[in-house]
C-alpha cells in the first residue's frame, strides 16, 4: 500500500511541474502574432474586404501570422465595415462618381449594391475614351433613374442587368448622353435597357435586350416642342418573342448606319407615329 501511495505523490509531483510548461505551449501554438496590416476601422474590423456576418474574422482576414505561416509575410486580407460599400460595390450616386474618377483609365468591374438617383444639380459622369481598358457596372436588379439630373457615359463602359424597371430610366426631364461604345444589356425576359425622354443623346452605343416581351430602347413623349427620338450610329438589338427594339411615343430617326435588328417570333423593330432611316 505504501509503495502504491508513493508512486501516486511521485505521478502528481510530475503533473505539477509539468502543466505550466504544457500551458505555454499550447499558448505560443494557437495565438497568432499580429503581422503589419490595415489599421482598425470604426466599428470594428480593418477598412476594405468582407467581416463575417459575427463581427468575427479569421486570423488569416485581420491580416495575422500564425506558426504556420509565421516564416512568410503573413496572410492580409482587407475587410469591409458591415453596412459599409465594398471597394467595388457602390449604392448611391456618389459612390458611384467615387468609383468612375478611380477607375477611367484602369477600367474594372464595380456592383451596385442600390437604385443610383440623380436629381436636380447631380451628376453622373464617366469617360472611358482615352483608356485602352473597360468598365463594366453590374447592375443586378438595379437601377439608374434619372430624375432632372444628368448621366453622361463616354467610351468602353457596359451596363448590364435585369428587374421591372429599365436599367437607365429617366422618370423627369434630365439630361442622358451616351457615346462611344457604351453598351447597355438588359439579360431578363420581360425586362427593359432604357427609357428616356426625347433628346437624349444616343451615339454609336449599343442597346440590348433578351428574352421575351423584352424591350430595347423607350422614347417617351416630354410634351417639350422639337424634342425628338433619334439614335446616330447606334446598334439596337432584341432576342425574343413578342420583343420590341424600338418603342417611341416620338417620331423616330434612325442616323448613321444605325442597325435595328428584332430576333423572334413576332417582334418589332420599331413601333412609333412615324419612322425615318437616314444616312
Amino acid at each position: 500500500m505504501r509503495r502504491f501511495l508513493l508512486c501516486g505523490v511521485l505521478v502528481m509531483a510530475l503533473l505539477v511541474m509539468t502543466l505550466p510548461v504544457m500551458a505555454c505551449q499550447t499558448a505560443w501554438a494557437t495565438e497568432p502574432v499580429m503581422a503589419a496590416g490595415p489599421e482598425p476601422a470604426a466599428g470594428g474590423g480593418t477598412a476594405g474586404g468582407e467581416n463575417p456576418g459575427n463581427g468575427v474574422a479569421s486570423g488569416a482576414a485581420l491580416g495575422v501570422q500564425t506558426p504556420d505561416t509565421a516564416s512568410g509575410a503573413g496572410i492580409s486580407v482587407s475587410q469591409t465595415v458591415p453596412g459599409n460599400p465594398g471597394p467595388n460595390t457602390a449604392s448611391t450616386a456618389a459612390d458611384l462618381q467615387a468609383w468612375f474618377d478611380a477607375h477611367q483609365d484602369s477600367g474594372g468591374t464595380v456592383t451596385l449594391g442600390g437604385d443610383i438617383w440623380l436629381y436636380p444639380g447631380d451628376s453622373l459622369i464617366a469617360d472611358t475614351t482615352d483608356s485602352d481598358n473597360s468598365i463594366t457596372v453590374n447592375m443586378g436588379n438595379h437601377s439608374i433613374f434619372v430624375s432632372g439630373g444628368e448621366l453622361s457615359l463616354d467610351g468602353a463602359i457596359t451596363l448590364e442587368g435585369g428587374g421591372d424597371a429599365p436599367l437607365i430610366s429617366e422618370v423627369a426631364k434630365g439630361s442622358v448622353s451616351l457615346s462611344n461604345r457604351v453598351d447597355i444589356e438588359a439579360l431578363d425576359a420581360g425586362s427593359c435597357a432604357m427609357s428616356v425622354f426625347g433628346g437624349a443623346e444616343l451615339y454609336e452605343c449599343t442597346i440590348y435586350a433578351s428574352g421575351d416581351n423584352s424591350t430595347a430602347l423607350i422614347f417617351k413623349d416630354d410634351g417639350v416642342p422639337g424634342d425628338t427620338a433619334e439614335v446616330a450610329a447606334c446598334d439596337i438589338e432584341t432576342d425574343g418573342d413578342y420583343a420590341t427594339c424600338v418603342y417611341s411615343g416620338l417620331a423616330f430617326y434612325a442616323r448613321g448606319s444605325s442597325q435595328i435588328i428584332a430576333s423572334g417570333n413576332f417582334a418589332v423593330s420599331v413601333n412609333a407615329p412615324e419612322v425615318h432611316v437616314m444616312e
